[in-house]
């Protein structure tokens, strides 16, 4: 991943959860990103049109439940059924498409695949750490952010 392209996918992550899930996020390389205590979700969605190519999130559960929490703007303590990988891909969608648009602006018009999530334990954190990998940290919570753009 090039450095300009880099910029940008942090620009619209760290824009995306401010915005929508009310956190702050800083890049911090990947090798200081802390161990975490809880699973974590891989989302990861597909993207097509005048640049084609994939991007992945990657958090521990509990920041996705406080994500899902502050869309909804439900206390924490309150419970629900809350399916972690929802509020992930549903962020991830959001920062999709703020990427694509600094990308490659309003105008061109891009295909978004379904995108698909699953659960890996605690312990396969260290080996998503890995770049072309960005580690972002928020205030409790690390993550990591990447994207592959297919060869022109």
């Amino acid at each position: 991943m090039t450095p300009p392209i880099q910029n940008l996918l942090i620009k619209a992550a760290t824009d995306v959860l401010k915005r929508f899930a009310f956190t702050f996020a800083e890049e911090t390389p990947v090798e200081d990103l802390p161990a975490i205590d809880s699973d974590c979700v891989v989302a990861s969605i597909r993207f097509t049109g005048p640049q084609n190519g994939n991007l992945t999130l990657v958090a521990p559960s509990d920041f996705c439940i406080e994500v899902y929490h502050s869309i909804l703007g439900m206390d924490t303590d309150e419970t629900t059924d809350i399916n972690p990988s929802d509020a992930l891909t549903e962020l991830l969608n959001i920062v999709c498409g703020e990427f694509l648009d600094l990308l490659a602006g309003s105008k061109p018009v891009f295909q978004l695949g379904i995108p698909e999530s699953h659960i890996e334990d605690r312990h396969a954190w260290q080996s998503l750490l890995t770049p072309p990998a960005i580690g972002l940290m928020t205030d409790e919570h690390p993550l990591v952010i990447s994207v592959t753009l297919d060869p022109a």
